[in-house]
């Protein structure tokens, strides 16, 4: 996996190897503007998505002894490594 910051960096330098200052201003309005979207809307959202699966795995795995077996090695595995 690539880490965050090696990322941003690969992309500031494509943005200033623009051939001209117009495309180059489109590319950094167009790559601030889905930043910000990311960060507004679909972080939450897919922050919200993950705590609802987790709810219910554990609902699962309460009511349904095969949910449990099932689902112990991811359980035992976030427990022992927290994101």
């Amino acid at each position: 996996m690539i880490p965050r910051s090696a990322f941003t960096l690969c992309h500031l330098l494509m943005i200033l190897g623009a051939g001209t200052f117009m495309s180059y201003t489109l590319s950094f309005v167009v790559e601030t503007t889905l930043t910000v979207i990311g960060r507004i809307y679909i972080n939450p959202l897919l922050e919200r998505v993950e705590s609802l699966a987790q709810k219910l795995m554990t609902y699962l795995s309460k009511h349904y002894d095969f949910c449990q077996r099932l689902f112990r090695p991811m359980i035992i595995r976030q427990l022992m490594y927290p994101l």
